[in-house]
């Protein structure tokens, strides 16, 4: 199917607005609430690479309690986690810290909102590319 530049236009539109509709939804239903360890040690772990440039849990180090080292002092444990997710969420992570009365945590959460807005645009596009 020949691709014209009306109907090229047509699809940006609808891509567009597609990603628009569901960060709508999913900031009308957004309650900024923890639900599981692994969100809050993620984002210790973003912190930790931010603040002090190294990938430990420190912030939540009681919730994560790290295991003696051969000494018997207990060090900080290192976070095992996807290094590009923290790296891609990372300008919010600096805007929150640059912006007055902005939560670091609830910031960093909207990274979630944008990747699966934009997910639901590239799924989009895969279909047309099946020919759907």
């Amino acid at each position: 199917m020949v691709q014209t530049p009306l109907r090229r236009m047509r699809h940006r539109l609808i891509f567009v607005t597609l990603v628009i509709l569901l960060a709508s939804v999913f900031l009308f239903t957004y309650n900024g609430r923890m639900e599981s360890s692994d969100t809050r040690g993620m984002l210790d772990v973003m912190e930790s690479l931010y603040y002090q440039g190294d990938d430990l849990i420190a912030r939540t180090a009681y919730y994560n309690f790290p295991l003696p080292d051969a000494t018997g002092r207990y060090p900080l444990a290192s976070g095992q986690y996807e290094p590009m997710q923290l790296w891609l969420a990372m300008p919010l992570l600096w805007l929150a810290d640059k912006v007055p009365f902005l939560g670091l945590a609830h910031t960093v959460w909207l990274f979630n909102v944008g990747v699966s807005a934009v997910l639901c645009g590239v799924l989009f596009y895969y279909a047309l590319a099946l020919g759907y």
